[in-house]
């Protein structure tokens, strides 16, 4: 949300996520991640937000949201997406868009408190859900602790015969 909207406050956002971004765009396979209002969206309280990611390889993603109040929740795979699926793969050089009906079956709303949000997705070269803490395997929409993404690239970057590629969107 943009300053400007919110002038009577007498504090601004001081998040800084630089980071956990330190490796996006590293990576053996293209991977890209945008939201439907461009590379550095801003959202008003009620809008949808819209998100499209694109991979240069077959993957297998894991995505995590970074909320306003610190809260992290993993929003892919998520327990709706494992009712239908069951991998949570997507098909190279074709753009997938959250939400769809099958792929991401619930709708991300910009709602209060206000201020600086990360997206923050790991793609993987085989499916490594078994591998990972059951935290992070998507079975819950719960918070997940507050340094879990502090740890998210060594996690998935310490996997045995994997490449990986990172993207975020503040």
């Amino acid at each position: 949300i943009p300053t400007s909207y919110i002038k009577r406050l007498k504090f601004r956002p001081s998040r800084d996520f630089e980071h956990l971004r330190t490796n996006d765009g590293l990576g053996p396979f293209e991977f890209q991640l945008k939201s439907g209002k461009g590379n550095n969206p801003v959202y008003r309280i009620g809008e949808k937000l819209k998100l499209k990611m694109r991979v240069s390889e077959n993957i297998w993603m894991y995505c995590f949201y970074v909320q306003a109040n610190g809260q992290i929740i993993q929003i892919f795979p998520n327990p709706p997406f494992w009712r239908l699926q069951k991998s949570p793969m997507l098909k190279r050089n074709k753009w997938h868009q959250m939400p769809d009906p099958k792929l991401f079956p619930f709708v991300l709303t910009a709602t209060k408190p206000i201020g600086i949000e990360l997206i923050k997705c790991f793609a993987t070269s085989r499916d490594v859900t078994g591998e990972l803490p059951k935290t992070f395997r998507g079975n819950s929409l719960a918070p997940m602790s507050k340094n879990a993404l502090n740890k998210a690239s060594a996690l998935f970057g310490n996997l045995e015969d994997v490449s990986v590629a990172e993207a975020s969107l503040v």
